[in-house]
């Protein structure tokens, strides 16, 4: 049975890994944002990454300055970093490790430290799709939200330039 105190309640599992996540957010390079991604499959750890420059190049917050942040529109091809999604899939090839069936938690906030409610970016569902990653789960404003990969294959399948047409 467990208790209901809060200083000795065991969290769940989904709570566990996003906490995880939150805390590899603060590693992230990023000025403007903080996420965090941890890879589980079977319940165990098996990749985690965070938002940074790619390994040996310099990070925003080293130069204290964000290329989008100078530009008039928001264009990720700009960003030097690369996002914590893909560092996360990344940092498991490097390691040997499929992803192939695994749940990714994923942790964002902005600079200010609130929590940021949405979905991977469109670069990202289609890497976490073909990784094979088959569920996103991210905090919502209730409780969390749950993205099924399978679902974003559907909704192109519908629409196959739904992706580009999105905004």
């Amino acid at each position: 049975m467990r208790s209901k105190d809060s200083k000795t309640r065991r969290p769940e599992k989904e709570e566990y890994y996003m906490s995880i996540a939150r805390q590899i957010a603060q590693r992230s390079t990023c000025i403007r944002r903080r996420y965090g991604a941890v890879i589980v499959r079977e319940d165990n750890i098996i990749a985690a990454g965070y938002v940074g420059s790619p390994r040996g190049t310099p990070n925003c917050i080293d130069l204290g300055t964000c290329i989008q942040e100078k530009g008039k529109k928001e264009d990720q091809s700009n960003c030097r970093g690369v996002h914590a999604e893909i560092n996360a899939i990344i940092n498991a090839a490097r390691a040997g490790t499929s992803v192939l069936n695994g749940v990714m938690y994923l942790y964002g906030e902005d600079k200010d430290g609130n929590v940021i409610y949405g979905k991977p970016c469109k670069l990202c569902r289609r890497v976490i799709v073909n990784a094979g990653v088959t569920e996103v789960v991210m905090p919502g404003e209730k409780a969390f939200k749950k993205y099924r990969a399978e679902y974003w294959v559907k909704e192109s399948q519908r629409d196959p330039f739904a992706d580009a047409l999105e905004s």
